[in-house]
C-alpha cells in the first residue's frame, strides 16, 4: 500500500507534480476543498463498510487495479489497515506502541472519525497530494487527480 500512515513515506502517482503550486486547507468536517471530496468519500465508505460508495473515490487507473483484486477484498484491506499500521508505528521516543495504543490505532482506521478530520491539498489544477489530519497528525497522504470534472484518489 502506498497510503502514508502517520507521515510514513509514500510513492507518488506518475502524474503528481514534484513542486507544489498551491496549498489550501479545509477545517475539520468541512468539504470546502473540492480535492477533499474523494478522501471524505473514502472515509465514509470505510467507516460504513459501503462497497458501492468506496468504488466512487478512486481514479479509473486505480479502479482497474481494485477491480482485479476484488472490491470487497480491497475494502476489507483498508478497514484493517490500522492493524498493520499499529504494528509498525512507534512512539516519538522510538519505543513500540503499547497494546492499548495499537488497539486505538487499529480502531481509528476501521471506524474513522470522519467529521473530525481536517483536509489539505498541495498541487496543481489537476493533480497533487491530499492529506487528512486528526489533531494535527497526518493520518493519510494520497495522490489526487482531477478526472472527468471530479477529484479522485490515484494511489493505492
Amino acid at each position: 500500500s502506498m497510503l502514508g500512515v502517520y507521515g510514513c513515506a509514500s510513492t507518488p502517482a506518475p502524474n503528481t507534480p514534484k513542486t507544489p503550486v498551491a496549498a489550501t486547507k479545509a477545517a475539520p468536517g468541512k468539504a470546502a476543498l473540492p480535492q477533499a471530496a474523494p478522501m471524505k468519500t473514502y472515509c465514509k465508505a470505510v467507516k460504513t463498510n459501503d462497497e458501492a460508495l468506496f468504488k466512487t473515490a478512486w481514479s479509473k487507473r486505480m479502479s482497474k487495479k481494485h477491480e482485479a483484486d476484488g472490491w470487497a477484498k480491497k475494502l476489507a484491506y483498508y478497514r484493517n489497515l490500522g492493524n498493520a499500521a499499529s504494528a509498525a508505528a512507534k512512539n516519538k521516543d522510538g519505543s513500540p506502541l503499547s497494546d492499548e495504543q495499537k488497539t486505538k490505532l487499529a480502531q481509528l482506521f476501521k471506524d474513522p472519525p470522519c467529521e473530525k478530520l481536517a483536509y489539505s491539498y498541495e498541487g496543481g489544477k489537476d493533480a497533487g497530494k491530499g492529506k487528512a489530519t486528526l489533531d494535527g497528525k497526518v493520518l493519510v497522504e494520497v495522490a489526487l487527480i482531477l478526472e472527468d470534472g471530479a477529484w479522485k484518489i490515484d494511489e493505492n
